[in-house]
Protein backbone atom coordinates (compact mmCIF):
# COMPACT_ATOMS: atom_id res chain seq x y z
CA UNK A 1 0.00 0.00 0.00
CA UNK A 2 2.66 2.41 -0.54
CA UNK A 3 0.84 4.26 -3.57
CA UNK A 4 -1.53 6.94 -2.24
CA UNK A 5 -4.00 5.29 -4.99
CA UNK A 6 -3.78 2.35 -3.70
CA UNK A 7 -4.46 3.48 -0.03
CA UNK A 8 -7.90 5.20 -1.90
CA UNK A 9 -8.29 2.02 -3.94
CA UNK A 10 -9.61 0.38 -0.20
CA UNK A 11 -10.72 3.30 1.51
CA UNK A 12 -13.50 3.21 -1.60
CA UNK A 13 -13.92 -0.55 -0.71
CA UNK A 14 -14.80 0.64 3.01
CA UNK A 15 -17.19 3.18 1.56
CA UNK A 16 -18.79 0.46 -0.18
CA UNK A 17 -17.60 0.87 -3.71
CA UNK A 18 -17.02 -1.86 -5.87
CA UNK A 19 -14.77 -2.97 -8.62
CA UNK A 20 -15.58 -1.16 -12.06
CA UNK A 21 -15.18 -4.04 -13.58
CA UNK A 22 -17.76 -5.66 -11.61
CA UNK A 23 -20.38 -3.46 -12.53
CA UNK A 24 -23.79 -4.63 -14.17
CA UNK A 25 -23.07 -2.89 -17.37
CA UNK A 26 -19.45 -4.36 -17.67
CA UNK A 27 -20.35 -6.73 -20.97
CA UNK A 28 -21.30 -3.90 -23.04
CA UNK A 29 -17.48 -2.72 -22.29
CA UNK A 30 -14.81 -5.39 -21.01
CA UNK A 31 -14.91 -9.18 -21.29
CA UNK A 32 -13.42 -11.14 -18.89
CA UNK A 33 -10.96 -14.32 -19.59
CA UNK A 34 -11.85 -16.25 -16.51
CA UNK A 35 -9.44 -18.85 -18.59
CA UNK A 36 -6.33 -16.31 -17.99
CA UNK A 37 -7.68 -15.90 -14.08
CA UNK A 38 -5.09 -18.14 -11.44
CA UNK A 39 -7.27 -20.51 -9.58
CA UNK A 40 -8.86 -19.31 -6.64
CA UNK A 41 -9.03 -15.79 -7.89
CA UNK A 42 -12.02 -15.61 -9.92
CA UNK A 43 -13.73 -14.63 -6.97
CA UNK A 44 -12.19 -10.87 -7.60
CA UNK A 45 -13.78 -10.67 -11.28
CA UNK A 46 -17.51 -11.20 -10.22
CA UNK A 47 -19.99 -9.31 -11.47
CA UNK A 48 -22.60 -7.53 -9.18
CA UNK A 49 -25.89 -8.90 -8.61
CA UNK A 50 -28.34 -5.81 -10.64
CA UNK A 51 -30.37 -4.19 -8.23
CA UNK A 52 -28.16 -4.49 -5.92
CA UNK A 53 -25.54 -1.73 -5.70
CA UNK A 54 -26.41 1.60 -7.20
CA UNK A 55 -24.39 3.72 -10.21
CA UNK A 56 -26.43 6.72 -9.70
CA UNK A 57 -26.07 7.19 -13.03
CA UNK A 58 -22.74 7.32 -13.91
CA UNK A 59 -20.79 6.08 -16.64
CA UNK A 60 -18.26 3.23 -16.78
CA UNK A 61 -14.76 4.60 -16.06
CA UNK A 62 -11.75 2.48 -17.57
CA UNK A 63 -9.72 4.93 -15.55
CA UNK A 64 -11.46 4.58 -12.14
CA UNK A 65 -9.26 3.44 -9.25
CA UNK A 66 -10.92 0.51 -8.29
CA UNK A 67 -10.86 -0.61 -12.48
CA UNK A 68 -8.12 -3.66 -12.35
CA UNK A 69 -5.53 -3.25 -14.80
CA UNK A 70 -5.45 -6.08 -18.07
CA UNK A 71 -3.52 -8.26 -16.86
CA UNK A 72 -4.55 -9.15 -12.71
CA UNK A 73 -4.54 -12.42 -11.77
CA UNK A 74 -3.42 -13.59 -14.84
CA UNK A 75 -1.82 -17.65 -14.06
CA UNK A 76 -0.46 -17.26 -17.95
CA UNK A 77 0.72 -13.63 -18.86
CA UNK A 78 -2.39 -12.97 -20.96
CA UNK A 79 -5.18 -10.07 -20.10
CA UNK A 80 -7.84 -11.09 -17.68
CA UNK A 81 -9.74 -8.18 -18.79
CA UNK A 82 -10.16 -7.00 -22.43
CA UNK A 83 -11.43 -3.72 -23.24
CA UNK A 84 -13.85 -4.12 -26.54
CA UNK A 85 -12.07 -0.64 -27.17
CA UNK A 86 -8.33 -1.39 -27.38
CA UNK A 87 -7.74 2.10 -26.79
CA UNK A 88 -8.80 1.51 -23.26
CA UNK A 89 -6.79 -1.59 -22.73
CA UNK A 90 -3.36 0.70 -20.97
CA UNK A 91 -5.98 2.52 -19.00
CA UNK A 92 -7.41 -0.05 -16.88
CA UNK A 93 -5.75 -0.60 -13.64
CA UNK A 94 -4.32 3.01 -13.27
CA UNK A 95 -3.21 3.84 -9.59
CA UNK A 96 -2.35 7.48 -9.46
CA UNK A 97 -5.22 8.84 -8.44
CA UNK A 98 -9.25 9.03 -7.91
CA UNK A 99 -10.96 9.59 -11.13
CA UNK A 100 -13.19 12.28 -11.52
CA UNK A 101 -16.19 9.93 -11.37
CA UNK A 102 -14.69 7.53 -8.57
CA UNK A 103 -14.96 11.28 -6.48
CA UNK A 104 -18.28 12.00 -7.93
CA UNK A 105 -19.92 8.41 -6.73
CA UNK A 106 -18.81 9.02 -3.29
CA UNK A 107 -20.08 12.34 -3.07
CA UNK A 108 -23.64 10.77 -4.51
CA UNK A 109 -23.34 7.96 -1.53
CA UNK A 110 -22.55 10.44 1.02
CA UNK A 111 -22.86 13.84 0.63
CA UNK A 112 -26.18 14.66 -1.54
CA UNK A 113 -28.11 16.20 1.73
CA UNK A 114 -25.04 18.79 2.12
CA UNK A 115 -27.04 20.55 -0.55
CA UNK A 116 -30.46 19.76 -0.60
CA UNK A 117 -31.63 22.63 -2.61
CA UNK A 118 -28.44 21.44 -5.39
CA UNK A 119 -27.49 24.09 -8.73
CA UNK A 120 -27.61 23.43 -12.29
CA UNK A 121 -24.10 22.26 -12.77
CA UNK A 122 -23.21 21.61 -16.35
CA UNK A 123 -21.21 19.04 -18.32
CA UNK A 124 -21.44 16.86 -15.67
CA UNK A 125 -20.40 18.53 -13.06
CA UNK A 126 -21.98 18.32 -9.65
CA UNK A 127 -22.69 20.31 -6.33
CA UNK A 128 -19.75 20.92 -4.14
CA UNK A 129 -20.61 19.93 -0.72
CA UNK A 130 -18.53 22.58 0.78
CA UNK A 131 -19.70 25.49 -1.28
CA UNK A 132 -23.57 24.58 -2.48
CA UNK A 133 -23.41 27.88 -4.31
CA UNK A 134 -20.25 26.05 -6.79
CA UNK A 135 -19.85 22.84 -8.83
CA UNK A 136 -16.97 20.53 -9.27
CA UNK A 137 -15.96 20.32 -12.79
CA UNK A 138 -14.84 17.14 -14.72
CA UNK A 139 -11.08 17.49 -16.58
CA UNK A 140 -11.37 20.33 -19.16
CA UNK A 141 -14.57 22.48 -18.08
CA UNK A 142 -14.28 25.08 -14.92
CA UNK A 143 -16.24 27.65 -14.26
CA UNK A 144 -19.01 28.25 -11.40
CA UNK A 145 -21.54 26.02 -13.16
CA UNK A 146 -18.77 23.97 -15.14
CA UNK A 147 -19.61 26.06 -18.22
CA UNK A 148 -16.63 26.90 -19.30
CA UNK A 149 -14.06 25.15 -20.71
CA UNK A 150 -10.57 24.99 -19.11
CA UNK A 151 -7.80 27.43 -20.51
CA UNK A 152 -4.43 26.06 -21.29
CA UNK A 153 -1.89 26.93 -18.25
CA UNK A 154 0.71 26.55 -20.89
CA UNK A 155 1.04 30.07 -22.89
CA UNK A 156 2.41 28.67 -26.05
CA UNK A 157 0.09 25.92 -27.10
CA UNK A 158 -1.70 28.07 -30.33
CA UNK A 159 -5.23 28.16 -30.66
CA UNK A 160 -7.26 25.75 -28.19
CA UNK A 161 -10.82 26.01 -29.78
CA UNK A 162 -10.49 23.75 -33.72
CA UNK A 163 -13.31 22.90 -36.18
CA UNK A 164 -13.55 19.86 -37.55
CA UNK A 165 -14.48 19.88 -41.48
CA UNK A 166 -14.87 17.97 -44.54
CA UNK A 167 -10.99 18.73 -44.90
CA UNK A 168 -8.36 17.39 -42.79
CA UNK A 169 -6.66 19.41 -40.37
CA UNK A 170 -3.76 18.96 -38.59
CA UNK A 171 -3.05 19.49 -34.68
CA UNK A 172 0.91 19.07 -33.75
CA UNK A 173 2.49 20.05 -30.65
CA UNK A 174 5.95 19.98 -29.06
CA UNK A 175 7.80 20.48 -25.89
CA UNK A 176 7.33 20.47 -22.21
CA UNK A 177 3.47 21.79 -21.96
CA UNK A 178 -0.24 21.61 -20.30
CA UNK A 179 -2.70 21.78 -23.29
CA UNK A 180 -5.93 21.97 -23.35
CA UNK A 181 -7.73 22.00 -26.99
CA UNK A 182 -11.58 21.62 -28.03
CA UNK A 183 -12.26 20.06 -31.54
CA UNK A 184 -15.86 21.28 -32.45
CA UNK A 185 -18.15 20.46 -35.68
CA UNK A 186 -21.50 20.61 -36.77
CA UNK A 187 -23.95 19.26 -33.96
CA UNK A 188 -25.34 16.56 -36.62
CA UNK A 189 -21.74 15.06 -37.22
CA UNK A 190 -18.95 13.67 -35.43
CA UNK A 191 -15.32 14.12 -35.32
CA UNK A 192 -12.47 11.75 -36.69
CA UNK A 193 -9.23 11.64 -35.07
CA UNK A 194 -5.96 9.98 -36.35
CA UNK A 195 -3.33 10.08 -33.54
CA UNK A 196 -0.23 10.17 -36.65
CA UNK A 197 2.52 9.56 -33.78
CA UNK A 198 3.09 10.45 -30.41
CA UNK A 199 6.59 10.70 -28.18
CA UNK A 200 5.32 10.95 -24.63
CA UNK A 201 6.37 10.11 -21.50
CA UNK A 202 6.13 6.57 -20.28
CA UNK A 203 3.85 4.65 -17.97
CA UNK A 204 2.26 1.40 -17.88
CA UNK A 205 -0.79 1.76 -17.35
CA UNK A 206 -1.33 5.05 -18.67
CA UNK A 207 -3.21 7.78 -17.01
CA UNK A 208 -4.59 11.40 -16.62
CA UNK A 209 -2.65 14.26 -16.77
CA UNK A 210 0.80 12.45 -18.07
CA UNK A 211 0.65 12.24 -21.93
CA UNK A 212 -2.18 12.57 -23.95
CA UNK A 213 -5.79 12.27 -23.33
CA UNK A 214 -8.42 12.50 -25.74
CA UNK A 215 -12.05 12.41 -24.44
CA UNK A 216 -14.36 11.08 -26.85
CA UNK A 217 -17.21 10.07 -25.24
CA UNK A 218 -20.72 11.88 -25.17
CA UNK A 219 -20.65 12.12 -21.40
CA UNK A 220 -17.42 14.11 -20.70
CA UNK A 221 -17.02 13.19 -17.28
CA UNK A 222 -15.30 9.69 -18.39
CA UNK A 223 -11.29 9.01 -18.28
CA UNK A 224 -10.27 9.66 -21.97
CA UNK A 225 -8.35 7.18 -24.10
CA UNK A 226 -4.99 8.28 -22.37
CA UNK A 227 -2.14 7.66 -24.61
CA UNK A 228 1.59 7.39 -23.26
CA UNK A 229 5.23 6.39 -24.65
CA UNK A 230 5.13 5.85 -28.60
CA UNK A 231 1.74 5.14 -30.17
CA UNK A 232 1.21 5.26 -34.64
CA UNK A 233 -2.27 5.34 -36.76
CA UNK A 234 -4.58 5.21 -33.56
CA UNK A 235 -8.12 6.24 -34.86
CA UNK A 236 -10.79 7.70 -32.83
CA UNK A 237 -14.49 8.74 -33.69
CA UNK A 238 -16.39 10.79 -31.26
CA UNK A 239 -19.55 9.90 -30.10
CA UNK A 240 -20.96 13.69 -30.69
CA UNK A 241 -19.92 16.54 -32.52
CA UNK A 242 -16.64 17.49 -30.22
CA UNK A 243 -13.54 16.16 -28.64
CA UNK A 244 -11.29 17.08 -25.89
CA UNK A 245 -7.85 16.81 -25.98
CA UNK A 246 -5.44 16.86 -23.06
CA UNK A 247 -1.46 17.12 -23.33
CA UNK A 248 0.90 17.32 -20.78
CA UNK A 249 4.70 16.42 -21.03
CA UNK A 250 7.99 17.69 -19.37
CA UNK A 251 10.44 17.32 -22.15
CA UNK A 252 11.17 18.90 -24.82
CA UNK A 253 11.56 16.06 -27.11
CA UNK A 254 7.53 15.16 -26.08
CA UNK A 255 4.98 15.64 -28.31
CA UNK A 256 1.94 14.41 -30.86
CA UNK A 257 0.83 15.15 -33.79
CA UNK A 258 -2.88 14.34 -35.08
CA UNK A 259 -5.18 15.16 -37.81
CA UNK A 260 -9.21 15.42 -37.59
CA UNK A 261 -11.70 15.71 -40.26
CA UNK A 262 -15.79 15.56 -39.47
CA UNK A 263 -17.48 12.28 -40.09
Amino acid sequence: CGLNAIIQHETAHALGVYHEQSRTDRHLYVSIKTENIIAGKESNFAGNVPGYVSEYGIPYDFGSVMHYGRFSFSKNGNQTIVAFNNGFNKVMGQRNKLSFNDIKLINFKYCNSSCPTPINCQNGGYSNPNNCASCKCPLGFTGVLCGKYTTSPSTTCGNQFLTATTTPKTLKITGALNCYFLINTTSSYQVKLNVVTTNLPVSDPCFSGKGLEIKFKQDKTSTGINLCGVNKNQQIITESNSAIIHYVAGLATHNFTLTYVRA
